[in-house]
């Protein structure tokens, strides 16, 4: 629990939370940045520079009147970047109580986030050099030995992700906190044995009965 109170968090601590999370994921897209708060976490007062940001007009969101801004991000490199360090510029909107800047409601849209990896040794088995028994990574030393690593590559796939969480206040904690959460991902579904399809997935995740903690201590002198 230390490293969701601590000012500064190691991003390897982080990044294993978020992919052990996302084991829990539905749908044929792997992904770790499906949490409701995701969108929040990148406006930050250090990273609005890296934003444009957009007033379309007000509303009425969740029973309260709102402003709604479309953002885009547009400093380089990006937030998000895909496992070969291509950018993933994000594009979306903020709904927002322009009382007090609580947020109601969050959309992110992101556009050719995933990539496959592909490699001359892994597309020929006949040329993948033998295990090693005698090692305990076996074959994966041999083939790091081989120099598979510096022909590996990483072809950008065509694909979408859209990302809209709504928020409720609940009075008992007196917080803003996610309510609805819909994602639609669209790309090539890899198929065993056969060439991927174009596929999209819907998920719909609802939250509910939050719960509120909190620490307490009694000093006996004698």
């Amino acid at each position: 629990m230390s490293i969701l109170s601590a000012a500064s968090a190691d991003a390897a601590q982080v990044t294993k939370i978020a992919n052990e999370s996302a084991r829990y994921n539905v749908g044929p897209v792997v992904r770790n940045f499906n949490v409701p708060t995701a969108a929040l976490f990148f406006f930050q007062p250090e990273n609005i520079p890296r934003f444009t940001f957009t007033k379309k007009e007000t509303k009425k969101a969740a029973g309260v009147e709102v402003w709604e801004i479309d953002f885009k991000e547009t400093k380089v490199p990006s937030m998000i970047v895909t496992r070969a360090g291509a950018d993933v510029p994000m594009v979306g909107t903020l709904w927002v109580v322009p009382a007090d800047g609580t947020v109601v409601r969050t959309r992110m849209v992101m556009r050719n986030f995933a990539d496959k990896m592909t490699s001359p040794v892994l597309g020929a088995p006949s040329s993948r050099p033998a295990i090693n028994p005698n090692t305990p990574t076996g074959g994966r030393e041999a083939l790091n030995n081989s120099g598979m690593g510096a022909t590996m590559d990483f072809q950008r796939i065509d694909s979408s992700a859209d990302v809209d969480v709504t928020y409720e206040r609940h009075d008992t904690i007196g917080l803003w906190l996610p309510s609805k959460m819909t994602e639609i991902y669209a790309g090539p579904i890899p198929m065993r044995g056969k060439p991927p399809v174009d596929g999209r997935a819907n998920t719909r995740a609802s939250y509910g009965e939050f719960k509120q903690f909190g620490t307490g201590a009694r000093v006996v002198i004698k």
